[in-house]
């Protein structure tokens, strides 16, 4: 074997070059988007909402998420009855903590605070079940295995109309666009031919 042939074995021919670099962008890239999908699930998610009751016979009370493109839901729709209550369950990762409620017009829904009596398991990490905090102190308001009572809000249609209410959970907010429809007119008694 000549110098000049074991020198050009040794050396890449032009086209690996451009394969190389198109698989080390491709690699960046991947590497890019894994980065970007764990910072987006360490900045926290909004508190997720559960209807937990049902309207009366006749009556209107119903929970939709807005869903965005990729699937996340971005807020609520409620459309309820004049005279209708709606609790709704708050879930982020377990029970919703400091959970503040707010109605942009109580004339047209109130909302009120709710603790739905009912025990469930607090979450993820390395205290969930233990009935401890996140620094290893006692998490008060919580059973011994770790399970807490369930966070929730309730829902009450007072006139028709449409309004808004906030649900804030720590630095995250969920929005629930409400509708409140009036009742179904009364019908006349019926009268019975004899």
């Amino acid at each position: 074997m000549s110098a000049a042939s074991s020198s050009s074995y040794l050396r890449p021919e032009p086209h690996d070059r451009d394969d190389a670099a198109s698989w080390m962008g491709l690699v960046y890239a991947l590497a890019a988007l894994v980065l970007v999908a764990a910072l987006a699930g360490l900045s926290g998610c909004a508190p997720t909402l559960v209807a937990q009751s049902a309207a009366p016979p006749g009556r209107t009370a119903r929970l939709d998420p807005i869903k965005g493109f990729w699937g996340n839901t971005l807020s609520y729709r409620l459309d309820i009855s004049q005279g209708v209550a709606l609790a709704m369950t708050c879930d982020q990762g377990g029970p919703c903590r400091r959970m503040v409620v707010q109605s942009d017009d109580p004339a047209i829904a109130e909302v009120k605070q709710a603790s739905i009596g009912a025990l469930t398991p607090t979450g993820f990490g390395p205290y969930a079940g233990t009935g401890h905090a996140l620094d290893g102190s006692p998490a008060y308001g919580r059973a011994a295995d770790g399970r807490a009572t369930v966070a929730g809000l309730v829902v009450v249609g007072k006139q028709p109309g449409t309004t808004r209410v906030r649900v804030f959970v720590g630095d995250q907010t969920r929005e629930i666009k409400i509708i409140v429809v009036p009742p179904p007119p009364q019908s006349p008694p019926a009268t019975v031919a004899r």
